[in-house]
């Protein structure tokens, strides 16, 4: 629906860019894994923990608001509505894209601390981020 993930990218790759984003695709792939119905519910409690956590990381935000945007478009199974923190989720997805400025035009030099390269390619990818940031949260 949404090409939030680089499809060139290995699962090792994944998870060294980032275990929460790692986790995050493994636990949208699982809902369709009928091999063991536990590996879900195993999964499900233990990836908000892991999501809360990478949000408090001062790191590269990118990859925690890919995982936020996964989870939050493919939406974990709840018994209740009051269970599911997918607006959570991707009100946390908009509020750490703004605060690392992908909403405005350029790298975010602005909004970091350190010295950001000005690559034309990663101003795309910012871009592109913020635009499924948007497009998630009206959806």
């Amino acid at each position: 629906m949404l090409p939030i993930l680089d499809a060139t990218l290995s699962p090792n790759e994944y998870y060294d860019i980032s275990p929460f984003l790692f986790w995050s695709i493994v636990i949208t792939g699982s809902r369709r894994y009928s091999d063991d119905s536990s590996f879900l519910d195993a999964l499900s409690g233990r990836i908000t923990s892991i999501a809360f956590s990478s949000m408090s990381l001062r790191t590269n935000a990118t990859p925690v608001i890919q995982g936020l945007l996964i989870l939050t478009t493919w939406r974990l199974p709840t018994s209740s509505v009051f269970k599911d923190l997918s607006h959570v989720l991707c009100g946390s997805a908009i509020n750490l894209a703004t605060l690392n400025g992908l909403h405005v035009a350029g790298v975010g030099q602005d909004f970091s601390r350190v010295v950001v390269a000005k690559d034309p390619g990663q101003k795309f990818v910012r871009a592109k981020l913020w635009l499924y940031c948007v497009i998630v949260s009206i959806k």
